[in-house]
């Protein structure tokens, strides 16, 4: 009597637990803002990289975060006027720059996605020039922050 009363309590208990993880894992919290979190600590991430990392370290960084931003762009209401498409087409541009930088093969091919990017998105001065002094001037800012994090007590 007693094993089949464990093997019935056993075979319930299972049921009961993988009920729970089923419910739970359908209620897992997974909002646009953590989404939107998590991309700009990805960026920041890739921003540290970009300016303080090798050549191989910081290409596959900017890589996966485009990749990140290209996903988040195709989950986002409206795929093409979002800022994550923008945030992608800088991105390509800074790829170009950092092929510039170390003298890498891929300099027109990435400079020429980010145009392309651009170009997609719309209401944008979308040629090479005015990209590169706008990834610059954003460039400033980001490096000071990365400067500011490096110094600040914690890190």
């Amino acid at each position: 009597m007693k094993p089949k009363l464990f093997i019935v309590g056993f075979v319930l208990l299972s049921i009961a637990s993988i009920s729970l993880a089923g419910y739970l894992y359908s209620k897992r919290i997974d909002t646009p803002k953590e989404r939107e979190k998590y991309a700009v600590e990805k960026g920041e991430e890739a921003f540290q990289h970009y300016f303080k990392s090798d050549y191989q370290t910081a290409k596959q960084s900017i890589q996966n975060h485009i990749a990140l931003l290209d996903k988040l762009s195709r989950e986002s209401n409206d795929p093409i006027r979002n800022p994550h498409a923008a945030d992608a087409a800088f991105f390509c541009i800074r790829l170009a720059k950092l092929e510039e930088k170390f003298n890498g093969q891929e300099k027109a091919k990435y400079m020429n996605e980010g145009v392309e990017r651009c170009n997609r998105i719309g209401k944008m001065v979308c040629n090479e020039e005015y990209l590169r002094q706008q990834v610059d001037s954003m460039d400033l800012i980001a490096l000071r922050n990365v400067e500011r994090k490096a110094e600040s007590p914690g890190n």
